[in-house]
């Protein structure tokens, strides 16, 4: 049987996002034992401390893993500008580095995977070249929507932190080269994402929202932090305010505590919750709801 191949490109600050994304698809996949893990890293960029950690991660679901480093001087002939992170020129090389695969799916790593990813992954495209999921960045700030008129005129936009990818495709029309000299020309907003949408306009099968789910910033309702996320495939931590890194209460926080308990990252789990119990929000927000509960009580009495 056809197995599912997924992609991750990181270095050592990004592997327990990365564990925690993986442990999510492995644990809500109906078939994890057919799932390959494919991590890509610059040479000496993910420590063999992390490599263990997310083997730890992916071995015990039945899922397999690989590492595949290369070094990205020899790939790119271009000094990469202060503003611009590595990461985003890693997944470029993909294909090149994994020819041997005929088809992947890319994933960011600031990922919770809450469906089973084989919906997906199996989805017949059609005469589309590569799948992927409409961007909905404009529930974090509005002018995205002109931005990706920009782009792509009246064509849907899409999100490139989920893509479901056709390696001979991205071989044939030579995407490698083309999105490097996008990039180049430093026009691109966000950098590959735009040069993505850009070569690919008008060739993709756009899968359902709810596998790369966007949720409203400036999320204060404490409540949202036990919302289970049904319904959902992927929840794209896109805001600002993420469950990993910032003390505030985040949207289906729960959900991602859940599964930070079972990685070999759990220990940072009970300072996290005391940061965010005890964070100026969260105890103003408590502080107006036991008000207003009170407030409720003495008018039931009356």
């Amino acid at each position: 049987m056809e197995r599912i191949n997924v992609v991750v490109t990181i270095d050592d600050k990004y592997s327990m996002l990365c564990g925690i994304t993986l442990i999510s698809l492995l644990d809500n996949c109906s078939k994890p034992e057919l799932v390959d893990i494919y991590v890509v890293s610059d040479k000496g960029k993910l420590s063999k401390e992390n490599k263990k950690k997310l083997i730890d991660c992916v071995k015990p679901r039945m899922g397999r893993i690989f590492f595949k480093e290369f070094v990205l001087a020899d790939f790119l002939q271009y000094k990469v500008r202060a503003y611009q992170s590595e990461a985003i020129w890693y997944r470029i090389f993909v294909p090149r580095l994994l020819s041997n695969l005929k088809k992947y799916l890319y994933l960011d790593s600031d990922l919770l995977v809450v469906g089973d990813i084989s919906e997906i992954y199996f989805s017949d495209l059609g005469k589309k070249w590569i799948g992927a999921v409409a961007d909905q960045g404009e529930k974090i700030n509005p002018n995205m929507v002109k931005h990706y008129k920009r782009v792509v005129g009246v064509n849907k936009y899409f999100n490139a932190g989920v893509v479901l990818i056709n390696t001979k495709i991205w071989c044939k029309i030579n995407a490698e080269k083309k999105m490097i000299a996008l990039i180049k020309t430093g026009k691109m907003l966000l950098e590959d994402q735009d040069a993505l949408n850009t070569i690919f306009v008008g060739k993709v099968f756009f899968f359902s929202p709810k596998w790369n789910f966007f949720f409203k910033n400036l999320i204060f309702d404490l409540w949202h932090f036990f919302d289970n996320p049904n319904g959902l495939g992927i929840i794209h931590y896109q805001s600002p305010y993420k469950p990993f890194s910032s003390p505030r209460i985040t949207r289906y926080e729960f959900a991602y505590m859940h599964y930070l308990l079972n990685s070999p990252w759990k220990k940072i789990v009970a300072p996290r919750l005391l940061l965010k119990l005890l964070h100026p929000f969260f105890c103003i927000k408590l502080f107006f709801l036991v008000l207003k509960l009170n407030s409720k009580q003495k008018n039931k009495k009356n």
